[in-house]
């Protein structure tokens, strides 16, 4: 089961990625290693970030803040992806 990670892209943080996040922890209150996530997730092309720790729907770039743990409401199944 393990072997099916190799799949996932994995992004390795470069100079780039690591001026990027103090920008963006600047410009939106984030804390670093939050905003390194989010640089990382739209750099690997990721169209959603799956997390509770920061606010729901927020969108940075079109990259998607879904928190996973959210109860969505009976009738209500739209992701914001589609």
């Amino acid at each position: 089961m393990i072997g099916t990670y190799e799949a996932w892209p994995v992004h390795r943080p470069k100079v780039d990625d690591l001026v990027e996040a103090s920008e963006l922890e600047e410009r939106h209150r984030l804390s670093f290693w939050d905003a390194l996530i989010v640089v990382a997730a739209r750099r690997s092309g990721a169209h959603a970030l799956l997390t509770e720790d920061l606010q729901e729907s927020r969108r940075f770039d079109g990259l998607l803040v879904v928190n996973p743990f959210r109860v969505v409401p009976l009738g209500e199944h739209s992701t914001g992806l589609e």
